[in-house]
């Protein structure tokens, strides 16, 4: 998703600044009716709190800055965590044990699954699920 606002950052702010905090909104008195109406909670916190969101994620907002425009892409959190390296791995071990234990039975059952795992039913059910959606079964 990305947030779009018109005109540049306002002289004397550079890009370094956003993430700090430093705020400096364009309309004065908008901010604060916005404020008085608990439609902000302060001046300046919102970049800080989605830098925080984001810090443990592999991907992370791009922030770009021209003369004429200020834009933030923020990366899609859980679709990120859900492609993480480690996770990967982890799936591919337990789609490996599944595969070996089919060589040898020719079907597999929820239950099964949750005890060659150790997981619950239903991440059993999803794990066969992704598998048959991979064409794996």
């Amino acid at each position: 998703m990305e947030f779009v606002s018109l005109g540049g950052l306002l002289p004397g702010l550079h890009k370094s600044d956003l993430t700090m905090g430093i705020s400096q909104p364009r309309n004065e008195k908008l901010a604060n009716v916005f404020y008085r109406l608990k439609h902000i909670e302060a001046y300046g916190t919102g970049l800080k709190k989605i830098m925080r969101l984001y810090k443990d994620c592999p991907q992370k907002p791009l922030i770009s800055v021209s003369d004429g425009a200020f834009v933030i892409g923020l990366p899609n959190i859980n679709y990120a965590k859900e492609n993480d390296s480690n996770k990967n791995s982890d799936i591919k071990k337990q789609h490996l044990i599944i595969l070996e234990y089919l060589k040898t039975h020719n079907q597999i059952s929820n239950a099964e699954v949750q005890e060659l795992l150790s997981v619950k039913q239903t991440r059993a059910y999803i794990i066969l699920k992704d598998m048959r959606n991979a064409g794996l079964l």
